[in-house]
């Protein structure tokens, strides 16, 4: 275990990850999905509790408790809505993850605006893109506004904010000047917490954290 740097060790975490998203759908990939699809549905899918979009994968942190080191290229459906229109018909709850999507945000507020089934819009992000009160206040404003945008002949719909807060993610780190940092800062939490009530009618807050030994 100490016998290689830490720079080693990465290159060699981000060498299996490459190899594994090269073996989806390989060879023995197929073999294994052919065997699953041979299985007879006992129970006919109609509909699903709860379905999941990503739209990008990725995040500018590195904490420790995240391995996913290599991510493969992903290029953006250049229109989602008939994807939004597939997922409206087999479910009433989306969760928008794949890491850090601040800046996949108008994605969500599109989502919102034309899933008419969906009642549930989940999120997940890391509260970096909080960095004042004035920026958290108006990007809450854009998901508030796209919930009342929706037609009112639609189905009552709510933004199920989701913000990691943890011992990873606020985690104090020093940086290549030898100063102390927090990943996330914890005021930048706070400017969430503080915003979020403006905006029970349309916004659930939910703080996420890792569970360990820990805390």
């Amino acid at each position: 275990f100490f016998e290689k740097s830490f720079a080693d060790g990465y290159k060699d975490l981000a060498k299996q990850e490459k190899q594994r998203y090269a073996d989806m759908l390989g060879d023995e990939d197929r073999q294994r999905l052919a065997l699953v699809d041979q299985l007879p549905d006992t129970q006919p899918l109609s509909a699903f509790d709860k379905l999941g979009l990503i739209p990008a994968m990725g995040c500018p942190q590195t904490c420790r408790h995240c391995m996913f080191i290599f991510r493969p290229l992903m290029k953006n459906t250049e229109n989602p809505e008939p994807l939004y229109q597939m997922v409206d018909a087999l479910t009433t709850s989306v969760l928008f993850t794949g890491g850090d999507l601040t800046r996949q945000l108008q994605h969500f507020y599109d989502a919102i605006e034309s899933m008419q089934h969906v009642t549930t819009f989940a999120i997940l992000l890391n509260g970096d893109f909080a960095d004042s009160r004035e920026v958290t206040r108006s990007i809450l404003e854009k998901m508030a506004a796209s919930v009342r945008r929706r037609s009112v002949t639609w189905a009552k719909a709510k933004v199920m904010l989701q913000i990691s807060f943890d011992e990873f993610h606020q985690e104090v780190v020093v940086n290549r000047k030898g100063e102390l940092n927090e990943r996330i800062p914890v005021t930048k939490i706070a400017n969430i917490v503080e915003a979020a009530p403006r905006y029970q009618d349309e916004i659930q807050l939910c703080l996420l954290h890792k569970q360990g030994y820990l805390n």
